[in-house]
């Protein structure tokens, strides 16, 4: 909320968001700066400056470094943004997430509208490097009608005479969670075929080459587009296939951890519990004592 007390966390954006000569604005209309609350900048997403642009071609910001994230959403007209150092064009409906702890620029260059948001949260690096690594899709979300839908949700909450830090929280964690959503990518029908193969020869000591061979598929080809589609190496999918059965397994039935470990292909029981505990935190036994739905002792698997 506004106040007129100094506040530290602000010092920085006041200081250095300032573009002496600022160009091309011929209008700007929000809040300004907001004053998120000592818990909402310690624990949640908080917006520290916002507001609503209208450009010419002549607006252009060449800065180069501001502690915090930039929301900006371009209603209508065309800009090019470089950061990163990748350079992209927006266009009306775009929405972009940038750091702008590193070098970074935008230009209009046609009349432009939009909405930027000066933001802060401690989960904000861990997003930026999950879109950054996504080759598909990137920083930018083009032209969703949820995006318009939760920006404009977001600038009506900051326009209001006191902003609550909590609703700030919410709509910036559902325009995180859609922007990673838009990352998903089609499933091709050899990476569809080896996610069934590995489901259904989990139990059989298979290999890299089996998997590819049965999607007809060189096994380095078929690791880089595997990883690509999914995100998995396909070891970590066939790991956590495994993983996944054996904990079924073990709060479903009283078989002994050698015998699960041998139903997931593993060698031995001591490398089935090594990788066991590295994928849950808990050793099988454990495991099985905090979350078994049957009597210790009772039940088998099947061979």
């Amino acid at each position: 909320m506004w106040m007129s007390r100094k506040n530290d966390e602000l010092d920085f954006v006041q200081r250095d968001s300032v573009i002496p000569g600022e160009g091309g604005i011929m209008s700007k209309h929000g809040k300004g700066f907001l004053f998120p609350s000592p818990f909402a900048k310690k624990n949640l997403y908080h917006v520290l400056w916002c507001d609503e642009y209208f450009c010419t071609p002549n607006y252009k910001v060449d800065r180069e470094r501001l502690s915090c994230f930039l929301l900006m959403y371009l209603m209508s007209g065309e800009m090019s943004v470089t950061t990163n150092k990748k350079t992209y064009d927006l266009s009306g409906g775009s929405l972009i997430l940038m750091d702008l702890n590193m070098p970074h620029s935008y230009r209009a260059k046609t009349n432009v509208q939009m909405q930027q948001y000066m933001v802060n949260g401690n989960v904000l690096p861990s997003y930026y490097k999950l879109l950054t690594e996504n080759k598909r899709q990137g920083l930018v979300v083009q032209q969703d009608s949820r995006i318009s839908f939760l920006m404009t949700s977001l600038k009506n909450e900051t326009m209001t005479g006191l902003p609550n830090d909590h609703i700030i929280n919410m709509l910036i964690t559902e325009i995180l969670t859609l922007m990673a959503n838009a990352m998903t990518v089609t499933t091709s029908d050899p990476i569809r075929q080896a996610k069934y193969y590995m489901a259904s020869h989990y139990n059989e000591n298979i290999s890299l080459d089996d998997i590819a061979g049965a999607v007809s598929l060189s096994k380095y080809y078929f690791s880089r587009l595997f990883e690509k589609e999914t995100g998995y190496t396909p070891w970590e999918y066939l790991t956590e296939i495994r993983m996944r059965n054996a904990m079924h397994v073990l709060t479903h039935t009283g078989a002994s951890i050698e015998r699960i470990a041998e139903s997931c292909a593993f060698c031995n029981a001591t490398h089935f519990i090594r990788a066991f505990k590295s994928f849950t935190g808990f050793t099988p036994g454990v495991f099985r004592r905090y979350f078994s739905e049957v009597p210790m002792g009772i039940g088998t698997i099947d061979p």
